[in-house]
């Protein structure tokens, strides 16, 4: 799947209800795409699901250094994330729980949830 890992953004501008984010610091983002969810909702709807994660404990599509406890908002890497000392209201994708200082594209384990 394209969305695996990536932050992903309501928009209810759009056919499509939720998209990967390619937004910088966007306050649409609702979740992380999720590849084990506990919990499908609207799973019996036929058409293109995308299962969000919108609490617990997901790996995470990163771009730039992260510190265990850095916020993560969205970044302009479509389905990306990055740390954020100061995210504004509604922009919070969750915390890392690693530190990596690598600068490339990679996966993390993070908290998400507001």
């Amino acid at each position: 799947s394209t969305l695996d890992r990536s932050s992903a953004a309501s928009d209810v501008y759009k056919r499509q209800e939720v998209t990967i984010c390619t937004e910088n610091h966007c306050t649409k983002v609702i979740g992380v795409q999720s590849e084990k969810p506990a919990f499908i909702m609207n799973g019996s709807l036929e058409g293109v699901t995308a299962t969000v994660a919108m609490t617990g404990r997901v790996p995470v599509r990163v771009c730039g250094p992260v510190r265990k406890g850095d916020m993560l908002v969205s970044c302009s890497i479509a389905g990306c994330a990055r740390a954020e000392a100061e995210p504004r209201n509604g922009a919070l994708i969750g915390k890392s729980l690693v530190n990596d200082d690598s600068n490339e594209e990679r996966v993390i384990e993070a908290v998400v949830g507001k």
